[in-house]
């Protein structure tokens, strides 16, 4: 079968842009129980923002901002803006991938959507959904980094279908070969404003990171660290201390990430604004 290939990046954009009947209404899709969960998630969701016209969440790295669209009476919430997203990761969202309540989205969804029953994430009881057929998700951009999705794991909460959780197996073609990694994605730390629930950490996993690097640029990154060693070591000291201080944070996310085979990191909220008058 004939895939589309995307970007890891737009894997992760994917990451940073999520939130948050009776069995005859759904017989015509796939699996009709997961469709209805899928639905019963849709509808608190948009309780959830019934009094939210536009919002804004500043990270650490970036801000990004949201506005309320409406589907035949439906309401969603799409990406307004963004800025300074690249310094935080390679890509910034499409404002169409903003909301997998947005319609174009939340339609395949259901269609495709099965059931796997429920689980326990973080100590909450979670309903596990499972997607795969998703070329189709994200604009195929970037092709030359042969990268796809193959499916994802959904995890909405049991009791308010706040979303905990979400995992991704992707292909990706590294120089002659073709290897699979798993993205996964927590969502902690709810807090609420004018009834809409925002996570206010985001926790990113990669595994299998050796798998994603050449032994070529691995080469490469190795002679970097000990380039940067030996400069570092015939700066004054006070130089020294200022520039490890400001490189700390990426040196030794990247040096771990080398030695543990996984990329972790946390993307925390620091602010969030609602009904700002955005237009």
């Amino acid at each position: 079968m004939r895939r589309h290939l995307i970007t890891l990046s737009a894997v992760v954009a994917l990451l940073m842009v999520i939130y948050g009947h009776n069995n005859q209404a759904f017989a015509q899709y796939n699996d009709p129980q997961a469709a209805e969960l899928l639905e019963e998630a849709r509808q608190k969701h948009e309780a959830s923002i019934r009094n939210i016209d536009d919002y804004v969440v500043e990270y650490e790295h970036h801000t990004v901002s949201y506005i309320k669209r409406h589907d035949n009476g439906r309401p969603y919430m799409a990406v307004h803006s963004e800025r300074d997203y690249e310094e935080d990761f390679e890509a910034a969202a499409d404002a169409d991938n903003s909301d997998l309540f947005a319609p174009e989205t939340f339609e395949k969804l259901q269609e495709r959507a099965r059931y796997l029953g429920t689980e326990e994430i973080d100590g909450y009881e979670v309903h596990v959904i499972f997607v795969e057929e998703l070329e189709d998700f994200i604009p195929a951009e970037e092709e030359e980094m042969h990268e796809a999705v193959e499916e994802m794991r959904i995890y909405f909460d049991v009791d308010d279908f706040l979303l905990r959780k979400m995992s991704f197996k992707v292909q990706a073609q590294i120089e002659d070969e073709i290897r699979v990694i798993e993205p996964v994605m927590y969502f902690r730390d709810y807090r609420e404003f004018e009834g809409m629930p925002v996570a206010f950490e985001h926790l990113t996993i990669v595994s299998g990171i050796s798998d994603m690097i050449s032994d070529e640029d691995r080469a490469e990154i190795e002679a970097a660290f000990e380039e940067m060693e030996r400069e570092l070591e015939q700066m004054p000291e006070q130089q020294r201390q200022m520039v490890e201080q400001m490189m700390a944070g990426q040196m030794g996310e990247m040096k771990e990430m080398l030695e543990s085979d996984q990329w972790e990191h946390v993307m925390r909220v620091k602010n969030v604004q609602v009904n700002v008058g955005l237009e």
